[in-house]
């Protein structure tokens, strides 16, 4: 195998697993017995660090603590993270940031700053192994409001529950019914008369 074509990174004589992130890598294999082929076609490939998950707060989290602690998952091997903590989504008004010699050697940090109440905050985490760097992985969340100051938010409508309309369909046919039984009566009533005459 060879890294960009030049220079063996992995043989049978020498293991090693330090690939680097983004960098491209070559291989080719030949048999060596019975008989020593020529070599295959070359083959290649470039690994990534694989992103950071399971963020906490949680994309989109509401009444976060002032001084929340952020954590997240990696499933791979690494030597740190860098973290971005800003009051925008473009990540130019900086809370806290740690990168580069200061990255985090923990998949975890305890603010220490203290964050306004009832505003929203935007963070991201990338995953480091040397010169490597993985993807950005972040989220917004809200910090809970003080108690008795709005946000600015509505609050939630309550729910009122308003029986459906009489159908028209059933008054109609009250009325019809009654119509029908009021001519019935006067019918009946005539009847009577007549038959009582005579």
């Amino acid at each position: 195998m060879y890294s960009d074509y030049e220079g063996i990174v992995i043989s049978p004589w020498a293991d090693t697993t330090d690939f680097l992130s983004g960098m491209r890598y070559g291989w080719h294999v030949r048999s060596v017995e019975p008989y020593l082929s020529p070599w295959s076609v070359m083959w290649s490939f470039t690994p990534t660090l694989c992103p950071v998950e399971d963020l906490v707060p949680e994309v989109g989290a509401s009444g976060v603590v002032t001084s929340p602690v952020f954590t997240w998952d990696c499933p791979g091997t690494v030597d740190g993270y860098e973290f971005m903590l800003a009051r925008d989504p473009g990540y130019t008004d900086v809370v806290a940031s740690f990168a580069g010699a200061g990255a985090l050697s923990d998949n975890s940090w305890d603010c220490d700053v203290s964050l306004d109440q009832g505003m929203n905050y935007f963070w991201r985490v990338r995953a480091v192994r040397g010169e490597a760097l993985g993807s950005w992985v972040g989220g917004s969340f809200t910090t809970e409001a003080m108690s008795g100051v709005s946000t600015g938010v509505p609050a939630a409508p309550s729910t009122i529950d308003i029986p459906p309309p009489e159908s028209p369909v059933r008054n109609y046919l009250v009325w019809a019914m009654f119509f029908l039984v009021a001519l019935l009566m006067a019918g009946l009533i005539v009847l009577v008369m007549r038959t009582s005459r005579r």
